[in-house]
């Protein structure tokens, strides 16, 4: 088996295609971090 190291990833937007993203990308074992630009309330 190869030993291999998932880099991190960084999303841009919270919308649903970011959203939709990151839960696939994490799901796969990526470690991934969202930057929106408006703040949550």
């Amino acid at each position: 088996m190869v030993n291999e190291k998932k880099s991190d990833i960084c999303i841009i937007g919270a919308g649903i295609g970011g959203l939709t993203a990151s839960a696939v990308l994490a799901k796969q074992g990526y470690n991934v971090k969202i930057f929106e630009k408006e703040s949550w309330k």
